[in-house]
This record gives C-alpha cells, sequence and structure tokens, in this order.
C-alpha cells in the first residue's frame, strides 16, 4: 500500500473513494474524495506504516453456511433473485449459499474496523473534509435537475480554467480516440467526471423503482452464467461512468458485491465513503493487511458471490509492465491473481451514463487466467479494460497520469523512457 500521508492531486478518483472497488492483493487505487485542482486527499497509513503494524485487524469470520453444490440465491433465475427492497439481501442477513464453510456475512461497519489514526489533521484536510461533506449534502437536498445542472456548469468552468487538468485529460486520450474526436471527447469526459458525483451523492436516495425505470442492460445473462458455475465472478471495473449506480442495481436485484476501500484521510470524509457505499448493498473489504484483505476476498468468491475491483491504475511501480492502448504501463494485478486462486472468471462491466439521468449496464465477455502467469494475465486484463473503456471512452475519468511515460521518475518503478518490457 501507498506509504502515509502521500497526497492524490485531483481531480481524480484515486485513493479511497470510501470507494470502493480498489485493487485487490496489490496496493493501487479505488476512487478518492478528489478536491477538484486545489485540494488533496492523503492516505492513511498502510500495511508498512509503524502505526498499522500496532494495529492489526482481523476481519469478523462470519458465518459457515450452505452445502457445497447447492445454487446461491445468485446463480438462481433472475426471477428467485429479485425481491422486495429490504427483503434480506445486502442490507441484512444474506440470504443465499454457497460452498461448505462460505463466508457469507457482510462484515458490517468496515470503517469501524480501520486501526485508528491518531496523526494530527492539517487546516488544508480539514477543509478539504467541510467541502466535501457540504456539498454532498448539498447535492441531496436541491431538486435533482438543479443539481445536475449546476454540476454540469462547473464541470464547463473546470474544463475552460483549468488548463494544466485539461492538457493532462488530453495527453491521456490523445492514446484512445482519434484526433479529429479528441476535444470533444475530453469536454464530454469533464462533465462525465461531474455528473459521477452527483450520482454517486444521491446513489443511496434513489428508489428501487426508480434504479429499475432508469436502468437498462445489456449481456447480463454472461455474469449470471458465471455465477452459475459456483466459483463466484470479480467484476472488473474502471473509473468510468456511474459504477455506484451499477452496485445500487445490483442490490435491488439481490446480489452480493464486495469491494475493496484504500483508506484515506481526512477520516472523517472516508467514514462518510464507507457508510455511503454500506447504504447502497455494498460490503467494504478495507486495504489494510493484505493476507487479511486477501483471505476475505477469496471468502467472497467461495460464497458464489461477486468481487468488484478497480483496474485501471496503479501506484504501487511494482505490477508487471503491459501494454494499454498500444503503450507501456502498470495495472493491479488483483483480478489476475484473485481469479489464479478462487477459480472464479473476470467479467467487464460498464455501467453507462445516458441522456435523461438513465444508466445503460454492459456486460463484455469474461475471461479467466487459471493457465496464465502473472504478466501475461494481466495483459489480458489490460485488453479487456481496452474494450470496457471504447464503450464509451469519455465517460472514462482519466484525471491522473495513466502511462509510464507521463509518470513522475518515483512512480516508474525500475522501467525507463524507450524501454518496452511489456508483454
Amino acid at each position: 500500500m501507498a506509504g502515509a500521508g502521500r497526497p492524490i492531486d485531483l481531480p481524480c478518483r484515486d485513493g479511497g473513494h470510501g470507494s470502493g472497488a480498489g485493487n485487490a492483493l496489490h496496493p493501487g487505487e479505488s476512487r478518492s474524495p478528489g478536491m477538484g485542482c486545489n485540494g488533496r486527499v492523503h492516505r492513511a497509513g498502510g500495511a508498512d506504516d509503524p502505526a498499522d503494524r500496532r494495529n492489526r485487524v482481523r476481519l469478523p469470520a462470519g458465518r459457515a453456511v450452505g452445502a457445497r453444490g447447492r445454487r446461491s440465491d445468485h446463480s438462481a433465475p433472475a426471477a428467485v433473485r429479485s425481491r422486495p427492497p429490504g427483503a434480506g439481501g445486502m442490507t441484512g442477513s444474506y440470504r443465499g449459499s454457497g460452498h461448505a464453510g462460505a463466508v457469507v456475512d457482510r462484515n458490517p461497519g468496515a470503517a469501524d474496523r480501520i486501526p485508528p489514526d491518531n496523526r494530527p489533521e492539517g487546516l488544508r484536510l480539514r477543509m478539504t473534509a467541510v467541502v466535501w461533506l457540504a456539498a454532498w449534502e448539498l447535492a441531496r437536498a436541491l431538486p435533482e435537475a438543479v443539481v445536475f445542472a449546476v454540476a454540469d456548469a462547473a464541470a464547463l468552468a473546470l474544463h475552460r480554467c483549468a488548463g494544466r487538468t485539461r492538457r493532462r485529460v488530453t495527453r491521456n486520450f490523445r492514446r484512445v480516440v482519434p484526433s479529429d474526436r479528441l476535444a470533444g471527447t475530453v469536454r464530454a469526459a469533464f462533465r462525465s467526471y461531474a455528473r459521477y458525483w452527483v450520482e454517486a451523492f444521491r446513489a443511496a436516495d434513489i428508489s428501487a423503482a426508480d434504479i429499475d425505470a432508469r436502468v437498462t442492460t445489456e449481456g447480463f445473462e454472461r455474469l449470471d452464467g458465471v455465477l452459475e458455475r459456483g466459483n463466484g465472478a470479480i467484476v472488473l471495473l474502471s473509473h468510468h461512468g456511474s459504477w455506484d449506480i451499477a452496485a445500487r442495481w445490483a442490490e435491488t436485484k439481490g446480489y452480493h458485491l464486495a469491494v475493496v476501500a484504500e483508506v484515506v484521510r481526512p477520516r472523517a470524509l472516508f467514514r462518510k465513503f464507507v457508510a455511503l457505499r454500506e447504504a447502497i448493498g455494498l460490503e467494504v473489504v478495507p486495504m489494510q493487511r493484505r493476507a487479511t484483505m486477501t483471505g476475505r476476498l477469496i471468502e467472497v468468491a467461495e460464497a458464489n458471490h461477486m468481487i468488484g475491483l478497480l483496474t485501471d491504475r496503479d501506484l504501487t511501480g511494482a505490477a508487471p509492465v503491459v501494454r494499454f492502448f498500444g503503450e507501456p504501463t502498470r495495472i493491479p494485478i488483483g483480478a489476475t491473481v484473485l481469479s489464479r486462486r478462487s477459480g472464479a472468471a473476470i467479467v467487464p462491466v460498464a455501467m453507462l451514463q445516458r441522456p435523461g439521468r438513465r444508466w445503460h449496464m454492459k456486460v463484455l465477455p469474461p475471461f479467466t487466467v487459471d493457465g496464465s502467469d502473472i504478466r501475461e494475465g494481466n495483459q489480458r486484463v489490460a485488453r479487456a479494460l481496452e474494450d470496457l473503456i471504447l464503450t464509451a471512452p469519455e465517460q472514462w475519468h482519466a484525471f491522473q497520469p495513466v502511462w509510464l511515460e507521463d509518470l513522475p521518475e518515483h512512480r516508474r518503478g525500475d522501467w525507463q523512457p524507450g524501454a518496452d518490457s511489456a508483454a
């Protein structure tokens, strides 16, 4: 995990995002509570931090249910999985079952299991929390049409005024879209990113009926087919579209989804994001001790549930180099390692934003990396991420440097310009 106090420059969705689904097994990113062009969010102490070594956490073991081979709720027909909101499911005791001894407890209260971080938070961090918490409450209080209009206007203003950020995003998209589409794609990415935050803030307030009316799906039988095999599913995500809405939709349909949250500061904001994720039905697994985190995620797969991993950015400088849109970069190894160890297939999923505050979930063909080494497996993941992003390039929130060539030297690891060690 990244070192203590390491800042995340924004706008971005790196770091904790209370988040969501970050990188498993190998440190990386989840979405973070960013601060536009001016603020920063700092990661809390990680696995190598002295405070973490003093305060090791063991997640609750949960309860064993089911018999080997018995179908879980997720692999049952959709009519069986669907149920009225509040009738069991992820907000209470999950009623699905899986392999013998599989753990299906949601481990509620993830933020309360994080070791205490007694380092003082300076004025900048405190103001970060104040601004974001105020924006959060405002986004929930205003009428929907008003808050989306304000967010769109703010995005366009940021696109015009934040020259450094606009140039960074442009540099990223130069690898993804043709030159004649570049300017429009960059502008649309700012608007999509602002819309993402409003939708994240309001996700827990959207009714199940509203979600059902506004979400269409394509290829979802692929995910159901993977769950029929009984090994769980690794849902491959990128910083793209509105995945919080995907999580909310999954909750209304009776699916159990676990995600990884990287611990960030200010701690008050981190706890708020974790509470949001749990309110929309996610099991949040704190990224603290790698062995504990990995064990929990494998338990989720063995219970035939889903693990969501954001996998398009790596902060460690240690993952193998792969080719991504034709150029070398690193992506986290979590999806590859979990698939190899659990037998779960990797399923790329996008929740695309549509006009009229609607969404379209697209599930791409699943794959496994059972016989692959880590580099080969990660290259397959990189190709899947390309396909995922190309479903709607303008909704990829590429506000941070992605490719090794664009990273500062201390984040490149052993890669040097001109080297081509990618698979």
